[in-house]
């Protein structure tokens, strides 16, 4: 578990920040330490994520995080949305991975059409 002392100085900075800008893979990490160390369920991981991009002091990807998002609640993975959602404004036409179910999951959710 993290140290109680370093969890409230960093909803302090967080706080006061004048801009907190919320990367793809640190959402990824964020996603990543909630389902896995702390073995949170799908909506309470979407609601913690919906209410950190809603913070006045925040920006983010939208495009992405919504892709990541929506994969996550649907059964996948946040980072392989929002990976398919950055490449595809980049121009890729393909997303591609070893694992199977996110490679067809993508293809059938149109990030890349």
């Amino acid at each position: 578990m993290d140290d109680v002392q370093q969890a409230q100085l960093a909803i302090s900075l967080l706080k006061n920040a004048d801009l907190v800008a919320l990367t793809i893979p640190a959402l990824c990490e964020f996603v990543w330490v909630l389902t896995r160390v702390y073995k949170k369920s799908t909506p309470e991981v979407a609601l913690a994520l919906n209410r950190l991009v809603a913070c006045s002091n925040t920006r983010v990807n939208q495009n992405a995080f919504a892709a990541g998002l929506k994969v996550f609640e649907s059964g996948g993975d946040f980072a392989d949305g929002a990976i398919a959602s950055e490449g595809a404004e980049m121009g890729a036409d393909e997303f591609v991975s070893f694992d199977r179910a996110a490679v067809l999951r993508i293809a059938n959710s149109r990030f890349l059409k």
